[in-house]
Order: C-alpha cells, then sequence, then structure tokens
C-alpha cells in the first residue's frame, strides 16, 4: 500500500492534508461542542455550575501541557507513529466520555481526550508544513487556518443540533466513525519515518516545571472570576506557584545540553514576534469568541442551535477565505497581507460593537461574518511566519509553541472577557440608575401602558409597583450588559492595532525548511 502512496508523489501533500485538516477540525471543533452541551450535561452528571466548569478546564490543561512533549515524542516515533496514536487516545477517550455516568469519569476522558489533542495538534502542523513544497507553504498554512478557525465557529451548530436532535451523548459519539475513518486514512497515505531523529536522554525536571506552571497558569486565569481573582488564596496560590515555577523552568532548561523545551527558539527574533502578536490577537479572538454567544443566547434570548446558525455563515466563509489568503501569502510574503487583515479585523470589531438589542438577525449574521472572515486572514500569515523563520531542528518545538500560546492567549482573552464585562455591567448600570427610575418623565408612558396591562391581568395593587420596579432592574440590568458587551468588542478593536504595531519589526524573509538556509537563533 505504501507503494501506491509512492506512485502519486507529486500530490503527496494533497493526501496529506486530506487526513490532516479533517481531524485537525474534529480536535479542535470538540471543544466548543462540549461548551454548548454542558447545561445538559450536569443534571445527566449530577453536577452543579462551578463543578461542570472542570470538563473544559481539564481537557484544555492537558491537552496544553502535553504538547510541549511532541518534539521528543516525535523524534522517537516520527510523525506518523504519533498522529495515529493521538487520533486513536482522542477517538477512543470521546467514545468513553459519551457513555461517562459520574463527573469522576468524565473529567478522566476529558483529561485523556485533551492528551490526544495536545499530539494530534502540532503533529498536522507539522506533517502539513513539511509534505508542502516550500513556495506553497502559506496555502498549508491556510489550510491549517481553515481548521483552527472553522472548528470554534461550527461547534454552537453542530453542538445544538445534536443536542436538539438526539442527546448531548452525541457530541461525543460522532468522533467514533469520523475517527476511525481518518485513522485508517491516515494509516494507508502517511510515509513512516518522517520526524525520526536520534533520541536524546530525557529531561524529566524540565517536563515537571512546565506542567506545574502551565496548569497552575490555566487554572487561576479559568477559575479567577469564579474565585474573586486575587482575593480568593486558591488563585493567589496558583499565580504564586506559576510564578515561582517559570523561572525555575527557564533556568534549569538553559543549562541542560539536552533540554525538554529549546529555548533557543526564542532567539529567533521573527518567532518571538509572532508569538507577542499571537497572544495579543489571539486573547482577543477567543474573548470575543466567548462573548459572542453570549450576546447572542443570554441577551438576544436566540436558541442555541439558531444562535450557531447565525454563526454557521462566517464560518463558511473563514475557511474559504483562509485559503485564499494562503495563495496570496506564497506570492505577497505574510508582512502584507497579515496588516490588511488585522486592519480589517479591527473595523469587524468595531461594527460588532455596535450590535445592541435590537440589532436584526441579518445585521447580525453579515458583521459576524466580516468579523470571522477576517480571522482565518490574521492566522494564516501568522502561523507561516511563526514556521518559515524557523530551521528544520526547530520546527517542531515550533509547531509546539503556536499551540501552547495559543491555549495561553485563550485562556488570558476569555479571563478578560468576563472579568471586563462583569466590571463594565456594573459601571454602566450604576450609571443608568442615578439617572433613571421608575417615576421618571421618559418612562411614565410606557410604564403607564405596562401598569395597566397588569391591571387588566388581575394582578393585586399592591404588587404593582414592586412588578414594576423589578421590570426596571431587569431592564437596566439587560441595557447594562449590552453596553459592556460594546466595550469589549471596541477593546478587541484596539488589540489588533496594539498587534499591528508589532508588524513592522518581523523581517519576513522567505526560508526554505527543507533546504540549506535557515535562521540561526539571534537573527
Amino acid at each position: 500500500m505504501e507503494a501506491v502512496v509512492e506512485h502519486r508523489g507529486v500530490a503527496y501533500h494533497w493526501l496529506v492534508a486530506a487526513v490532516a485538516i479533517p481531524s485537525l477540525l474534529m480536535v479542535i471543533l470538540d471543544t466548543t461542542v462540549v461548551d454548548v452541551i454542558i447545561p445538559h450535561m450536569m443534571a445527566a452528571l449530577n453536577a452543579d455550575f462551578y463543578d461542570i466548569q472542570w470538563v473544559v478546564i481539564s481537557y484544555m490543561v492537558a491537552a496544553a501541557v502535553s504538547m510541549p512533549m511532541f518534539k521528543r515524542l516525535s523524534e522517537r516515533m516520527g510523525y506518523k507513529n504519533l498522529f495515529l496514536f493521538g487520533l486513536v487516545l482522542f477517538t477512543s477517550m470521546s467514545a468513553f466520555c459519551g457513555q461517562a455516568r459520574t463527573m469522576e469519569e468524565m473529567i478522566l476522558g476529558r483529561v485523556l481526550q485533551g492528551v490526544g489533542e495536545g499530539l494530534v495538534i502540532p503533529t498536522v502542523t507539522s506533517l502539513i508544513f513539511t509534505a508542502f513544497p516550500p513556495q506553497q507553504r502559506g496555502l498549508a498554512m491556510g489550510l491549517i487556518g481553515l481548521g483552527a478557525t472553522m472548528g470554534p465557529a461550527l461547534g454552537p451548530t453542530l453542538g445544538g443540533y445534536m443536542t436538539q436532535h438526539f442527546s448531548w451523548r452525541w457530541a461525543f459519539y460522532i468522533n467514533l466513525p469520523i475517527g476511525i475513518t481518518l485513522w485508517y486514512g491516515a494509516y494507508l497515505v502517511l510515509r513512516p519515518g518522517e520526524g525520526k531523529a536520534k533520541p536524546v536522554p530525557p529531561d524529566v525536571l524540565g517536563f515537571l516545571l512546565s506542567t506545574v506552571f502551565i496548569s497552575s497558569l490555566l487554572i487561576a486565569l479559568s477559575k479567577g472570576q469564579e474565585k474573586g481573582w486575587l482575593a480568593s488564596d486558591y488563585i493567589l496560590s496558583l499565580f504564586v506557584v506559576a510564578a515561582i515555577t517559570f523561572p525555575l523552568f527557564l533556568w534549569w532548561e538553559l543549562k541542560q545540553e539536552h533540554p525538554f523545551l529549546d529555548l533557543s527558539i526564542f532567539g529567533v527574533r521573527d518567532f518571538s514576534l509572532t508569538m507577542l502578536i499571537r497572544l495579543v490577537f489571539g486573547g482577543a479572538i477567543y474573548g470575543s469568541f466567548y462573548l459572542i454567544p453570549i450576546y447572542l443566547e443570554k441577551f438576544r434570548m436566540y436558541p442555541t442551535f439558531l444562535s450557531g446558525l447565525l454563526l454557521l455563515p462566517g464560518a463558511l466563509i473563514n475557511g474559504a477565505v483562509g485559503v485564499m489568503v494562503g495563495r496570496l501569502t506564497d506570492r505577497l510574503g505574510g508582512k502584507r497581507v497579515m496588516a490588511a487583515a488585522l486592519v480589517g479585523m479591527a473595523v469587524g470589531f468595531h461594527l460588532l460593537s455596535g450590535a445592541d438589542a435590537y440589532t436584526s438577525k441579518s445585521t447580525l449574521v453579515l458583521l459576524i461574518a466580516f468579523y470571522i472572515g477576517f480571522v482565518g486572514a490574521v492566522f494564516t500569515p501568522l502561523n507561516y511566519m511563526s514556521l518559515a523563520c524557523l530551521s528544520q531542528k526547530h520546527l517542531d518545538t515550533g509547531a509546539s509553541m503556536i499551540h501552547v500560546v495559543r491555549f495561553i492567549a485563550g485562556a488570558m482573552g476569555t479571563a478578560f472577557a468576563t472579568s471586563h464585562m462583569e466590571a463594565r455591567k456594573y459601571l454602566h448600570f450604576l450609571g443608568m440608575t442615578s439617572k433613571l427610575d421608575y417615576s421618571h418623565p421618559l418612562l411614565t408612558p410606557s410604564f403607564a401602558q405596562l401598569k395597566a396591562y397588569l391591571i387588566a391581568h388581575g394582578q393585586p395593587a399592591n404588587w404593582i409597583q414592586t412588578q414594576l420596579k423589578a421590570f426596571l432592574q431587569g431592564m437596566l440590568t439587560l441595557k447594562s450588559y449590552i453596553f459592556a458587551f460594546q466595550d469589549c468588542m471596541a477593546i478587541f478593536g484596539v488589540a489588533c492595532f496594539v498587534a499591528l504595531a508589532t508588524v513592522p519589526f518581523i523581517k519576513g524573509a522567505r526560508r526554505d525548511l527543507l533546504g540549506d538556509q535557515h535562521l540561526d537563533p539571534g537573527s
């Protein structure tokens, strides 16, 4: 069967893409699918709101912790075997999560499922980038962006459909036939031996320090709003652990001959700058991915499935734009393309900052499609420039760090979105209540009609005044949240310009990873 693949040598990169990109989409899609079904899981697993959050947090932490292991494991197993193993782990644990009857079973399954994602995603990145010829690597990054950015947008649609027409458990079970099919395709297509290198002694302490730092940081960011941030001894302790283990990790790794994570990669200026952009821009993107479904479902009261449908056109446009921008990146280079896309992204956030309680569905579809369309347009050249500046020996480390930083940016963006929206909502509410009450002249006509309606429907007279005050409070609370949502979108737009200011400092030279050219650390 390997002979068949070799016979199609020219098309090998397309065969790799055919199995790798759907796998990437499947594992990333799982995150937002689970976000949608969490309310339905609570009753089945006898969990409260705070306990059920560990279904998401445990998955995220396990994936982020396992990604730095990619280089060491690929050197021993090769891309093919590591990809197949990660796919088996993710798929089998999806089935395990689907039949889970207790929170303990679900969290165990989600941890192992997250490890599977942590192995699949960087392997896909390295597989695609090395399989495509140098002149088509922008397109390769566009294909990766197709899976990476469509996943979060498609999740609410798929999760809502599964929950509405079947059961929340099918959000996990659906991965089983897809995963088996992709595994068999990868077994037939991928060449053995790619990615293998001479194994080096394990750096156990480096791995442990990395694990403790990433875990404590992500958990603190994820649970901070719930616990009250630094007012909580639990959150404060996590931040202290992260603050201690991070410099210890740096000190230990820099003195090792064979470190767990080769930090010399950050001596490549272009790579470090793209990671900074990824942290700022990624935080804005994942913060908005968190807030927009809340705006649609909680503030506009749309059903989950309808909210997903409103996001769907943007997800489809995003996929097409990402691939087209990949081709453009191959022709023009990444800097100009990414700069233009960041400006478009900022415009998209500005337009979204005008969405309120009365914006029509058709207008929302257009606004969201415009905004999401530019997400892939930014990530495609960003991924390209992150990897194109690296030598072959740094490629696997770079591929894993791209996604580790993505998780950190996502946790930071979500934490900021949550805390900032609550703070702004409080300020807006205070501002309005200081100027309005139920006897305000502007509200008198509306309240007179509401009072007449309540009397006509037999409401007790002594309750009517209380109901009017409750109605006013609810109306002002909703309005406060809408204003806070608009503030967050505006700040995310500013973050795009902050990222844009970094772009001119990137050299953006084209490099052939498979040839003799490379950037040395410090260049």
